[in-house]
């Protein structure tokens, strides 16, 4: 092997061993941001101040990434390349705003121009689908959601650099990555406004739900959701989803329920299910609930009862007149 061969692979060696090992990291914390996804994040930092991202326990199943886009003032750009973007994991405390020196390992590290902006994507999903373009680089290929805490600088990596710009502020901003899908959650409720959770069949452009009471994922796009009621009532609507976006459906179910219509004589009584009925209302039809029901007639001493069952969408109708026996007596 060449002294050349020998020089390189030394050099690998040490980049290796270097990504691996503690070191130590200090400078002023310019902030610490909870990351879940629900908003966009900005810090403002100077060079070799510290920032820390933690992930939170609620973030979206949705995201499968952060997007990290730095930009700088003009006056860091006539030193291009000679700063570098540091990130840490492995932090050997959790990060706080008032302290300013950890134990961590180098994960990654870039280069900085700030001629223009730069974004870097941190994985968040083993499924991830996320790729770089000419203004961005992949801080990973795996999934780093296990890494958090991380933690950010940007340090110069040459001399000669005028105190001014260590004054100047770099903006970080953190935004979501999301997957091309979105969730949907279903609250059905009656006309009254009572919710209702069982015997409802759920379909999805075709396909079974079994349940639509907790967010479910789907794909972006336009959809078509069926609602079927085990008695035979049938409602179908349109619903469409954005990449991230979870969307909550209340929806009034226009259940037909069973109609009712009582004619008979003035001053008699009716009782349904025991409860007397107005006479205001045995003048029209009116909805009942389906099953079972007893119906009672009462005029003075008298009194007629019949059971009867109501079923979903159909139209019932009683009549009760007296009958006149007469009978010829010899």
């Amino acid at each position: 092997m060449t002294y050349k061969n020998n020089l390189t692979l030394s050099f690998l060696m040490l980049l290796i061993i270097s990504t691996v090992h503690s070191e130590n990291v200090r400078g002023p914390m310019a902030g610490v941001i909870q990351f879940d996804g629900s908003s966009e994040e900005t810090v403002l930092a100077n060079i070799e101040s510290l920032l820390a991202v933690t992930l939170s326990e609620s973030i979206s199943p949705l995201i499968q990434g952060i997007k990290l886009t730095i930009s700088g003032p003009e006056g860091m750009s006539l030193y291009r390349n000679s700063f570098a973007l540091y990130i840490y994991e492995n932090l050997n405390k959790n990060p706080v705003m008032n302290q300013m020196s950890y134990r961590g390992t180098q994960s990654y590290m870039r280069f900085m121009d700030f001629e223009k902006n730069v974004s870097f994507l941190i994985p968040l999903s083993d499924n991830h689908t996320m790729s770089p373009d000419r203004s961005s680089y992949m801080v990973s290929e795996d999934n780093k959601g296990d890494d958090f805490p991380l933690l950010f600088t940007i340090l110069p990596i040459t001399k000669g650099i005028p105190n001014s710009i260590y004054q100047e502020k770099i903006n970080y901003h953190f935004s979501p990555v999301y997957f091309e899908k979105g969730s949907l959650q279903l609250n059905v409720f009656d006309k009254m406004g009572n919710p209702v959770k069982k015997n409802l069949y759920f379909q999805i452009d075709g396909n079974r739900v079994l349940n639509l009471s907790e967010p479910v994922i789907f794909e972006t796009g336009l959809h078509t959701l069926t609602i079927r009621s085990d008695s035979g009532n049938e409602e179908t609507l349109q619903f469409s989803l954005s990449p991230g976006e979870s969307l909550v459906l209340d929806h009034i179910l226009q259940l037909q329920y069973p109609t009712l219509r009582i004619d008979t004589i003035d001053g008699m009584k009716v009782f349904l299910n025991g409860k007397l009925i107005e006479e205001s209302v045995l003048a029209q039809s009116f909805e009942i609930e389906p099953g079972n029901h007893v119906i009672r007639f009462e005029i003075g001493d008298y009194q007629l009862s019949r059971e009867f069952n109501a079923e979903m969408q159909d139209s019932y109708r009683i009549t009760m007149i007296p009958e006149i026996l007469l009978e010829k007596q010899r």
